[in-house]
């Protein structure tokens, strides 16, 4: 990522607030979907009992690319200690690598109807998105590198977000409605990176036309 100054801490508390009001919904969204792992006599463990240690290199993947994700963004970090930015992001990289693929190996068992195949797209563009932010740095592309981890965290967020609706009490999706909120999240949530970077060049370009009169 670039090193160009930047006025304030004003981006890093916004992203802050941001992150942390997604994770917020982390609480109780988690605890309606997977409340059961605290309940050894629930019936959900007959399910998920054949691939239990798949789904728990998920479960591990996607927490830590979780945490240590929400600090990739952070200006002040990168900026005060790169080996620590270094070091999270190749955490990062490898908790893509252990969560994404567990993830469709689950959903290609479990998975059915059309909700597989936003199952399936959910998956692979995260992974595809982490690929492309590591190629991207290893290129010392920076400004290409931010903007495939946002897509990919973009992503990552969608582990809270979609279980969002089952912390709402007698509310309850079909496959047809499962299928429709992933793919709509994946949309919505790869649109808003592409809004939010507009809006921030177009901010930086305004600022400097408006210095040169």
């Amino acid at each position: 990522m670039t090193d160009t100054p930047r006025s304030g801490p004003a981006p890093d508390r916004a992203k802050q607030l941001f992150i942390l009001a997604i994770l917020a919904l982390a609480v109780p969204a988690l605890w309606a979907d997977e409340a059961f792992w605290f309940q050894p006599a629930h019936p959900h463990w007959d399910h998920i009992r054949p691939f239990l240690a798949v789904l728990t290199l998920h479960i591990v993947g996607g927490v830590v690319a979780l945490f240590v994700g929400a600090f990739q963004f952070s200006h002040r970090l990168r900026r005060a200690r790169p080996d620590i930015h270094r070091l999270m992001g190749k955490t990062y990289l490898a908790a893509t690598a252990l969560g994404g693929p567990s993830a469709l190996y689950i959903q290609i068992l479990n998975a059915e109807g059309a909700f597989q195949w936003a199952a399936y797209a959910h998956s692979v563009t995260w992974m595809l998105a982490t690929a492309m932010a590591f190629w991207c740095v290893r290129l010392r592309d920076f400004d290409n590198h931010r903007l495939w981890m946002m897509r990919s965290y973009a992503m990552c967020l969608l582990f809270i977000t979609l279980r969002a609706p089952d912390a709402l009490p007698g509310f309850h999706l079909d496959d047809a409605g499962n299928t429709a909120l992933e793919f709509g999240q994946i949309f919505v949530a790869l649109l808003g990176v592409e809004v939010v970077e507009t809006v921030r060049r177009n901010r930086k370009l305004a600022a400097k036309r408006a210095g040169q009169q």
